[in-house]
């Protein structure tokens, strides 16, 4: 008897009463870093990884524990994605994050609900129609609908402009062909027809010049969208070129400063759903360009690589709240607080919608290098079906400025290209019309 009693007490001795608390956050991104969307991706994570070097080093880690972050590279690849992603669950990830491509994106969400995986995924870049339009509940997104970036686009050109004659230019993606079907579908309610052109139909250019639309949209990769401009370029006097509009951030991550050198000024328009990279009158702008320069000092500022760092802090301030990394305990968090990330409103999940888009801004190049206008800028605030407001547009002040007013947002005059970060800003209007060389990445 004594000796049962010695073997239980010896058993229990070497049982812990309780499970050791984990040191870290463990974070998993699978991400393109050299396919398709290589470049895109890269500075996507450059965004992310400013922000958890930022986190670890001021604010030690997330409720003191610090934040582990692996990237593995997908080449874009979906079946890679799934692989990565499987490595990151050996890995220990807590959280997923930081996918890119609409394509790779829904492989791992389609894995995930097949395995009955419970695992949160934050912010995927260019998720696509089945991340944008009908997000599950692991699952949470920043980005605006495809159908709010046609809106904005409407807003200014046939609301404002009233212009009638559009021109879709387009490859035989996934992602074109549901761009081009939602931009058809806004145009019938204005009852406009476009003229739809196949980039593969070799007689492009010359089909667009004789319709001679008002506004050309390009939906199509970075190499074709290139391409296709600089024919337009070369075939078109600069004084009746037509304004071109493109809508993916890949093609613009690749071709911004090429196509600012050979496109006439004021012609060039593309969507972001960002703000301006150096609009410091952004809270959360003003941090972002300093944890750049302090802990990632080899990238330079743009559009997507803030995306990430927005994405980065509200993903760690919901898992600080939450304590407990569950899926349902993220979730009550995510529904239930409202976070202020310093982009002028604060932002909660609802039940029903997973996505909260930061806004999205239609910009113009005005010169080479590029120099980038800020034209129009919509918030959505998605609350209990909400189906968002508008509360920033562009319009003029006495000196001819552009002047952009938007709720919680200060208004200040700053030169973006010069004024440091963190110092107090002059009073008076937004002007957004700013020398951004080193803003876009290098080609």
């Amino acid at each position: 008897m004594r000796r049962v009693l010695l073997i239980v007490l010896f058993l229990l001795a070497s049982v812990p009463l309780y499970a050791k608390e984990k040191e870290s956050i463990k974070i998993g991104i699978s991400c393109d870093l050299s396919g398709k969307y290589g470049k895109v991706g890269k500075v996507y994570i450059d965004g992310w990884k400013a922000y958890f070097k930022k986190v670890n080093k001021e604010n030690n880690g997330i409720n003191g524990k610090k934040v582990e972050w692996k990237i593995l590279d997908d080449k874009g690849d979906p079946n890679k994605t799934v692989e990565k992603t499987k490595e990151l669950l050996s890995w220990g990830a807590d959280v997923l994050a930081g996918y890119v491509g609409p394509d790779c994106t829904n492989s791992v969400v389609d894995y995930i609900e097949r395995k009955k995986i419970e695992i949160p995924l934050f912010f995927p870049l260019n998720g696509g129609r089945f991340i944008k339009e009908n997000l599950r509940e692991m699952i949470y997104s920043i980005d605006p609908t495809y159908k709010d970036e046609a809106d904005i686009l409407f807003s200014y050109f046939v609301t404002e402009k009233h212009t009638h004659n559009w021109g879709i230019v387009y490859d035989d993606s996934y992602f074109a062909e549901y761009v081009k079907r939602v931009l058809e579908e806004k145009l019938s309610e204005y009852a406009l027809r476009p003229i739809l052109v196949d980039i593969s139909n070799e007689m492009a250019v010359t089909q667009l010049i004789e319709f001679w639309p008002d506004v050309i949209v390009i939906v199509m990769d970075p190499e074709s969208t290139y391409n296709f401009v600089k024919r337009l370029a070369d075939n078109i006097d600069a004084r009746k070129m037509p304004s071109v509009v493109i809508v993916s951030s890949a093609a613009l991550c690749e071709n911004i400063k090429k196509i600012s050198d050979i496109m006439p000024p004021n012609k060039f328009f593309f969507i972001q759903t960002t703000p301006h990279p150096k609009d410091t009158s952004y809270l959360v702008v003003r941090e972002y360009l300093e944890a750049l320069k302090r802990y990632m000092p080899g990238s330079k500022p743009c559009f997507i690589s803030l995306h990430g760092y927005i994405a980065a802090k509200l993903m760690c301030n919901i898992l600080a709240k939450a304590g407990n990394l569950s899926v349902y305990s993220i979730s009550q968090v995510a529904e239930g607080i409202d976070n202020d990330i310093g982009i002028g409103k604060t932002i909660r999940f609802t039940y029903v919608i997973h996505r909260v888009p930061i806004g999205v801004g239609l910009f113009l190049i005005t010169g080479k290098g590029p120099r980038i206008k800020e034209v129009m800028w919509k918030d959505f605030s998605y609350k209990s079906g909400d189906a968002g407001k508008e509360f920033g547009v562009e319009k003029k002040d006495s000196t001819g400025k552009t002047e952009i007013t938007s709720k919680g947002r200060e208004d200040k005059t700053v030169d973006r290209a010069t004024s440091s970060v963190g110092s107090p800003l002059p009073s008076g209007p937004v002007s957004v019309s700013v020398d951004i060389k080193d803003v876009a990445p290098a080609n």
